[in-house]
């Protein structure tokens, strides 16, 4: 082992950077780990962790969203470090519990101007935690209202730090949505747009909110700023947020599908509008720094996954006009194989990470009519995006390379999620290629001797009469499925769903899927009940999961290095 580590000590440190990226981030830690030269070198280099973050796939634990070149060797070094400690876990037979916490509702103030909040904002946990938003630290909960109030629950202490109750809905505004983005500063500011009412003289019209919050880790306070306010004609379906542009989706009226709606785009720092080009109505998005991706609807009932190009802050436009409207922007449009006439049930999720290259996105489709949940994942050239953005904005664009290109997404992109139980609930991650989900198991202590599955709390739970169909959880990898194409050749389509009563062949897309399955340990106490799941979330970032009861109560499951 010696001549070795002497012999790669020797070697040219470009020869070294040249060999990092042929490893994986496991093999790249255990190097630096056993060789003083090597960890060095990888405290030193961004490029010694580059190549194995951008080929990874997965939700990297850094401080923002943003290329990965941009960070310190060191942050990339802590990230990875964490990183392989959360897939180790997660990659095991049975991925271990290595930390959890309850918190019960109704949640504990934090300090006395929160007390004061709760006093007059009453509400049942199920309306006040109507809808939620993610933090991939998990170090808070977002809650919204359905009366639009922002519930921040600190996960460290397991206190309500702030009740933000500036644009509460009144129970006579039935019209009014709800709908919050966050775009996370580092780890401790953020910026948030929100639905609201604006209340003027000349009467009340809907619109939306932009703030700006302060996390204070150590201490769970979170401060809230109001920045401005634009009036959007609509109460928007879908938000979204980042460092540059607010995004929102405005539903149209007489619409198949409620949530579908035209996108509209404002400029973040003077909240001035900004033309589009032409994309089909929206049913979700979402922004990255240098382009958004929108699921739309077209008219003739097709799916698509359109991703327009955003201008970089860093290249300099020949004239500062080419910036105020953004209707020459390029698109790649991706046509789905799925579609039909019902479609007016169908909801969708967009999971991305932005890391500033290899452009993979992950789109969840769920169509109620045949209780399908859909994954596809997609390749897309976020160099060519931003070739033509930059080349459009310097005056140098040619007719040589189109602005909008069509693609169509083959069958066998993508894997079908499906269970005939009625408790069966999937969460994709944030990087949509792992889902967590949950149902109920007869009798899951049949040895107590050997709890694989469950850790033992302080205080023992008795399991009753009426607690034998209990709570677990599961772990799958979207990659290690059968693709669609192979689950529909091997059953026929009222099969296609997994009954745990039958037997199914070795090879067959039903099979395959039972044995790539992962069951989580969870504590006893949330095993040893049949409770009734609000909410189920994987903050991939910190290989956490959250899981909400309908009683308000929060159980906080940590799996990864916080």
């Amino acid at each position: 082992m010696g001549s070795q580590e002497l012999r790669l000590d020797n070697l040219p440190e470009s020869i070294v950077l040249e060999i990092c990226t042929y490893l994986d981030l496991a093999a790249l830690v255990a190097l630096a780990q056993v060789n003083r030269a090597m960890r060095v070198l990888s405290r030193s280099t961004t490029s010694f962790w580059a190549a194995a973050l951008y080929q990874c796939g997965l939700v990297i634990p850094l401080t923002e969203q943003r290329p990965v070149e941009t960070f310190e060797p060191v942050e990339l070094a802590q990230a990875a470090h964490r990183m392989t400690y959360r897939e180790a876990n997660f990659q095991s037979p049975v991925p271990q519990l290595r930390g959890w916490k309850k918190i019960r509702w109704p949640f504990e103030p934090l300090n006395a101007s929160v007390a004061e909040a709760v006093k007059h904002n009453t509400e049942t946990p199920e309306g006040a935690l109507y809808t939620h938003l993610i933090h991939e630290y998990a170090e808070w909960a977002f809650f919204i209202s359905s009366l639009n109030i922002l519930r921040t629950v600190h996960l460290g202490s397991g206190k309500l730090s702030l009740i933000w109750e500036r644009d509460k809905y009144h129970k006579t505004e039935e019209g009014a949505r709800i709908a919050w983005a966050i775009d996370l500063i580092g780890s401790s500011e953020g910026l948030m747009v929100m639905n609201c009412i604006l209340r003027r003289e000349k009467g009340n019209t809907y619109g939306i909110r932009l703030l700006k919050f302060n996390l204070d880790i150590k201490s769970g306070e979170v401060g809230i700023k109001e920045l401005g306010s634009y009036v959007t004609g609509g109460s928007a379906t879908h938000l979204d947020i980042s460092r540059r542009y607010i995004f929102f989706v405005v539903a149209l009226p007489g619409a198949q599908h409620d949530n579908v709606g035209e996108i509209s785009m404002v400029r973040l720092k003077d909240l001035h509008y900004l033309q589009l080009p032409s994309i089909y109505p929206s049913i979700e998005l979402s922004i990255a720094e240098e382009y958004f991706i929108s699921v739309g609807i077209s008219p003739n009932q097709q799916i698509w996954v359109q991703i327009a190009g955003l201008p970089s802050p860093d290249v300099e436009p020949k004239d500062s006009t080419m910036l105020d409207s953004l209707e020459w922007l390029p698109v790649h449009s991706y046509l789905l194989p799925i579609g039909g006439d019902d479609l007016d049930q169908m909801t969708c999720r967009i999971a991305h990470w932005y890391i500033g290259s290899k452009g993979t996105v992950n789109v969840w489709a769920y169509l109620p009519s045949d209780g399908t949940r859909s994954t596809f994942t997609l390749e897309f050239d976020i160099d060519a995006l931003r070739r033509l953005t930059k080349r459009y904005l310097t005056g140098r664009y040619t007719d040589e390379e189109p602005m909008r290109k069509l693609f169509v997404v083959e069958k066998d992109a993508f894997r079908a999620v499906e269970e005939t139980t009625k408790s069966f609930v999937v969460t994709p991650s944030l990087s949509g290629k792992r889902f967590i989900w949950w149902k109920r198991v007869d009798n899951p202590f049949p040895n107590d001797d050997n709890p694989l599955y469950i850790v033992e709390m302080d205080s023992p739970v008795d399991v009753g009469e009426g607690e034998r169909e209990t709570f677990q959880l599961y772990l799958s990898m979207v990659e290690e499925l059968a693709p669609a194409s192979q689950t529909t050749t091997d059953v026929d389509e009222e099969e296609l769903k997994v009954d745990r009563s039958k037997h199914y062949d070795n090879g067959s897309a039903t099979s395959i899927r039972l044995k790539t399955e992962k069951r989580l340990q969870i504590p006893r106490g949330l095993a040893c009940r049949v409770p009734d799941i609000q909410l189920l979330l994987i903050f991939e970032w910190s290989g956490t999961v959250l899981v909400q009861l309908v009683s308000g109560d929060i159980w906080v499951l940590q799996y990864g290095k916080h």
